[in-house]
């Protein structure tokens, strides 16, 4: 199967399933996996936008700007650390139960099987000088799972 097809019954198969039991969750994702090629051909922006890896581990943290905090997210994937190719540190992170664990300065204990990571591109954005697609961590999934914050920092 092509990889655009492959994607495609990916996303179905997400929207299809998108309350899955945490354990459901992992098995969908294991046997969806990417390898590195795949993974390198999303971070270039090189005809893929979505790609979702077994990642090592991962460090979530705040990046604060002219005031303003945001989640961010290094990981790593195959003996190597994916830090970002801008010169902000880490990717975006729009996981919201992630994002809210991080800007809450929430631990969590890290005793994971296994983590996933799904990187997927940002528009472009000419207004804001931002004139390609840049990588973000749209959701990151663990074994266990890891629940979600009663409340989300504003």
């Amino acid at each position: 199967m092509n990889s655009a097809r492959k994607l495609t019954q990916f996303l179905l198969d997400i929207l299809r399933i998108s309350a899955l039991p945490n354990k459901e969750l992992i098995q969908f994702v294991r046997k969806n996996q990417e390898d590195n090629e795949e993974l390198q051909r999303t971070l270039e922006v090189n005809g893929r936008s979505l790609c979702l890896v077994s990642a090592d581990n991962f460090d979530a943290f705040i990046h604060t700007y002219n005031d303003r905090s945001t989640a961010r997210a290094t990981f790593d994937f195959e003996g190597k650390t994916f830090r970002n190719t801008t010169s902000t540190p880490g990717f975006p992170l729009t996981d919201l139960k992630w994002r809210s664990y991080v800007l809450q300065k929430q631990s969590v204990l890290r005793n994971w099987s296994s983590v996933f990571i799904c990187i997927g591109l940002a528009r472009k954005e000419p207004i804001k000088g931002i004139d390609k697609e840049y990588p973000m961590i749209i959701s990151i999934m663990t074994d266990p799972e890891v629940p979600p914050l009663l409340t989300y920092p504003n």
